[in-house]
Order: structure tokens, then C-alpha cells, then sequence
């Protein structure tokens, strides 16, 4: 097992402890022996975003909307000229989007494709009616792993053979994860330093909540975790945030972490799981919208990362 994975799975042991009861913990191991978190061929599946070959949303900052891309986020680390850019995606669908960046010729150069994956549930033979990259008929069978999230940490060293990567993205499926803030702690530990996670993922409404900050999982103490304290605690631990809410319509949410050192991600002391009962009225606290202060858009943020 390689140093770098073998603290990774030092770091989950204490960040499971904190994000999953032990409730929750046999559920999981229940139904990752069973593998129900298969998606069985065309079962349950949202084509509109298994098949997303774009990651991007329109998102307010401060008095203006503001686009974000995962394209923005490669363009900055080649923008001095550089290639070799290792790409993870988490929860790929069909892989749609490693798809469209090989067939873009200009793109597919400032990738390394020995160590740019995405990770997927969805069946064979839904991706099979998928066309691959002209030139690369295996290209699905190369580039997409199949693995549980929920269990990204006992992955690392095996399916991603130890690897870290530059950029790490993710498209409406951290929503459907039982754990997202521990499955999140994970993905930033596969950061290379420098590295930036980019995520867009749906605020629940009627809870008020993002994935990482569900109500029904997670609280700190007897308080419900809130979005903003998880943003100021990672900021003031030198970890670079954007994070922007729409405020209509899909209600998508961009969460976007810069590694700027080799330890895990903070997580509140006081973080526990489950609600303990709080009253719907006390569980609205994501509702607000929030922006790095530093950067006027996306991009500039990209640019003061000096990714």
C-alpha cells in the first residue's frame, strides 16, 4: 500500500467515526455485499445528468450571476502552457464528459489519460449504447472504474492505484450518496497539492440543506451543521472556498476546495451524526448563499489559486 493511501485510510478511520453511526455503518457494509448500489441496466437512471458532457451553472456573486466550469478549472492549470492534467470524476454516469474532452483535440492534449478516470454505478450495458472516441474503442473500459462512494477511501489503492489528481469534479450524485460529507473528506484527501475540487449539486428545499450538511445525517452537538460553518472552518484552515447557491430553478449549489497543504479536510469538533430530532425550523440553515469574498467570479478565484 502506497504512503499517501495508507494515510488517507488513517484519516477515514477518524472521519467515519464522526460522519456514520453505527447504524448507518451496517447498513452500508449490508448493502455493499449485496451490491446494491448497482444500478441494474436502464433501472432508475436520470439520463439528463448521467449523460451531462458539460459541468457548468450560472451562479450569483454578490450583485451579478457568474458562469462555472469544470473547462474553466483545466484551462488554469494549462494556461501557462502546461499539460499532464489528471482528472477525476466522481460519479460519471456514462462518462460522458471524459468522452466529449478526448474527441476535443485541444483539450484531450492537456490531459493525462494513464491517470484521468471516472468512477461510476451505472451498468455496461447502458454505457455500451454509447458511441467511444473515434480512434479509442476501448476508451469505457480504460477511463470509467466501478466502485461504490460511500467506500471511496478503500478504493484508493486499488481502483486508483494510489494516485492523486489535479482536479477532482463532481455532477448531481453526491445527493444520492448516504454519506456526502465523509464521502467529500475522502475526495479532497486524493487532491495533489494545489489541487482543485469542483462540485455542483442540488440544495434540498424542503430541508434547506446541501449533501454535505443534511440534517437527517449530520449535526454539531445538538445544533444542525450548517454550510457556512463548514466554509469559514475550512478557510481559516488555509483551504481556498467558492461556494455560490442559485437562488431559483434547480437551486444548484457550486462548492469548489483548493489543497494548499497535505492535511485532510477540517471537520467541526463537534460534528456528530444524526439530527437528534431538531425541529424543521431549526434545520434552514443552508439557505443562504455564499461567495468567496476575495474573487469577483469563478475564474479569478482560479487565477489568486494560481492553480
Amino acid at each position: 500500500m502506497g504512503k499517501g493511501s495508507s494515510k488517507l485510510l488513517e484519516q477515514w478511520v477518524s472521519v467515519r467515526r464522526r460522519t456514520r453511526s453505527e447504524a448507518l455503518e451496517a447498513l452500508l457494509r449490508r448493502r455493499q455485499e449485496r451490491q446494491l448500489w448497482r444500478l441494474a441496466a436502464g433501472e432508475g437512471l436520470d439520463w439528463q445528468h448521467i449523460r451531462n458532457e458539460y459541468y457548468l451553472c450560472t451562479v450569483p456573486v454578490g450583485a451579478k450571476q457568474v458562469e462555472v466550469s469544470l473547462d474553466d478549472c483545466i484551462d488554469a492549470f494549462t494556461a501557462a502552457g502546461g499539460t499532464g492534467v489528471c482528472l477525476l470524476d466522481l460519479g460519471c454516469g456514462v462518462g460522458a464528459l471524459l468522452a466529449r474532452l478526448r474527441r476535443d483535440k485541444a483539450k484531450a492534449a492537456l490531459l493525462d489519460w494513464s491517470s484521468s478516470f471516472g468512477v461510476t454505478s451505472v451498468h455496461d450495458f447502458d454505457i455500451s449504447m454509447f458511441t467511444p472516441p473515434p480512434g479509442y474503442p476501448d476508451f469505457f473500459e480504460m477511463q470509467l472504474l466501478r466502485f461504490n462512494l460511500d467506500f471511496l477511501a478503500e478504493h484508493a489503492d486499488t481502483d486508483l492505484a494510489g494516485k492523486r489528481f489535479d482536479i477532482i469534479t463532481s455532477h448531481y450524485c453526491w445527493c444520492h450518496l448516504q454519506d456526502p460529507l465523509g464521502a467529500l473528506s475522502c475526495a479532497f484527501g486524493l487532491l495533489s497539492c494545489g489541487g482543485v475540487l469542483l462540485f455542483m449539486e442540488p440544495l434540498h428545499v424542503p430541508s434547506g440543506s446541501l449533501p454535505y450538511t443534511d440534517h437527517r445525517l449530520y449535526a454539531c452537538g445538538t445544533s444542525p451543521l450548517r454550510m457556512q460553518g463548514l466554509l469559514r472552518g475550512w478557510a481559516g484552515q488555509g483551504v481556498a472556498v467558492f461556494s455560490a447557491c442559485q437562488a431559483g430553478g434547480d437551486r444548484k449549489h457550486v462548492l469548489a476546495l483548493q489543497k494548499r497543504s497535505e492535511g485532510p479536510l477540517p471537520l467541526p469538533a463537534a460534528l456528530c451524526p444524526g439530527s437528534f430530532g431538531l425541529p424543521v425550523d431549526a434545520r434552514t440553515g443552508d439557505l443562504e448563499f455564499f461567495a468567496s469574498p476575495a474573487a469577483a467570479d469563478f475564474k479569478e478565484w482560479l487565477r489568486l489559486c494560481k492553480c
